[in-house]
């Protein structure tokens, strides 16, 4: 394939923000609509707790496999084509399946195939970024502008058309995607295949081990705000209309995190970034189980942007910085299977037995302590063996 300097970096660049633009759109016009599918196709809340619950399970998995094969292989491109076609069979799959057993396999095939997308992804980002990984967050935010369209316009095609839209919706976008990426081409590169003691090399860095142990705390408290927010909200008296209001001021907020990143990461680094996402992630905590009335609740979702994109900026410098090129893959996999694989796993189990047990106010303060502990762990043990820190060296004059 050719190089990408045939092509010019700006025009590549446009086609990576297409890409995330698509990609988030597709999943976005899914995600929050596959709960009300699954209860329409009759499942019992059990049911869909058992169907949903395993696509994280199987992302803690599956994200290091794919990771660690990409960059084993070298094969990223090829991997990444694969992983993003055969999410559609299995998604349309499930739009067409009313049997337990057979969405249960269908979405464990999803989730297998889709866990690499994201890595892959941002590694392929940061690599056409080379010494300019700080631009990272003006790519990325195309995802939250994707994410934030697509929602509103799939809800209310589903009054329209019925309940299956979202899956055709899927489909038409995740096909763009696809195209998207074959349009993208293959870096030229001559990096050698990492070794498996450069791979344990990475996994025995107490600075990893630290920020990975971070992210997992930090990430329990991010699953249940963002998925206890609509049982909070209700509780405090607000409406439908109230909660899809709340959906897109925390998409709007993402928008300028993205692009403030930029300059923080210059300034601060990373690790300033990640401390300043899981510092706010404890004030959101503790501002949620003071709120006590719906109209505070909804503004609130403004610091969705602080928190989860910047930490998704920071995190991802981060692993780029501790990991080099030849270990891109795999720092990524690791990072998103910990925290969109172990963090939600724990943070459905520890949220659903706080909220039975204390009620939200107290679940929401667990939560906020748990940031705060993260954040004192980073600020404190955080900032060691830079050893393998290549990215954001300055260049000698």
């Amino acid at each position: 394939m050719d190089s990408p300097s045939k092509f010019g970096r700006s025009h590549i660049l446009t086609r990576i923000k297409a890409f995330y633009f698509f990609f988030y759109a597709a999943t976005g016009a899914v995600v929050p609509f596959l709960n009300l599918y699954l209860a329409r196709a009759g499942l019992s809340g059990t049911q869909i707790g058992i169907v949903t619950g395993v696509f994280p399970v199987v992302l803690i998995f599956a994200a290091p496999f794919w990771g660690i094969l990409s960059d084993m292989t070298r094969w990223h491109h090829r991997i990444l084509h694969l992983a993003l076609a055969a999410t559609m069979p299995f998604l349309i799959g499930i739009a067409f399946s009313r049997n337990v057993a057979t969405l249960l396999f269908l979405m464990i095939g999803f989730a297998v195939f889709y866990a690499p997308v994201m890595p892959l992804i941002d590694n392929l980002a940061l690599q056409i970024l080379a010494d300019k990984p700080h631009g990272y967050g003006r790519l990325r935010v195309w995802g939250a502008i994707g994410w934030g369209v697509s929602p509103p316009l799939v809800g209310l095609l589903i009054d329209i058309a019925g309940i299956r839209i979202p899956f055709l919706f899927y489909l038409i976008l995740m096909s763009v995607s696809v195209f998207m990426v074959f349009t993208i081409p293959r870096r030229q590169v001559s990096l050698r295949k990492p070794s498996r003691s450069g791979i344990g090399a990475l996994l025995s860095n107490t600075s990893w081990q630290l920020f990975l142990v971070c992210v997992f705390l930090v990430g329990i408290c991010s699953y249940i705000l963002e998925h206890y927010f609509v049982l909070y909200l209700d509780g405090l008296g607000g409406s439908e209309s109230n909660f899809g209001i709340s959906i897109t001021m925390a998409s709007v907020s993402e928008i300028p995190i993205y692009f403030v990143a930029v300059l923080l990461i210059r300034r601060f680094g990373p690790r300033g970034l990640l401390l300043s996402a899981f510092g706010i992630y404890a004030v959101r905590a503790f501002l949620y189980a003071q709120i006590s009335v719906p109209v505070w609740a909804i503004p609130a979702q403004l610091l969705h942007g602080p928190t989860f994109s910047a930490l998704w900026a920071g995190a991802v410098a981060y692993a780029s910085q501790h990991s080099g090129e030849e270990l891109g893959a795999t720092a990524q996999s690791l990072f998103n299977s910990v925290f969109m694989g172990i963090s939600a796993s724990a943070g459905a189990l520890i949220g659903g037995v706080l909220y039975e047990h204390l009620g939200l106010v107290q679940t929401f303060r667990i939560c906020g302590l748990l940031s705060l502990f993260g954040f004192f762990a980073f600020l404190f043990l955080g900032g060691g063996d830079s050893r393998n820190v290549r990215l954001f060296r300055k260049r000698p004059p």
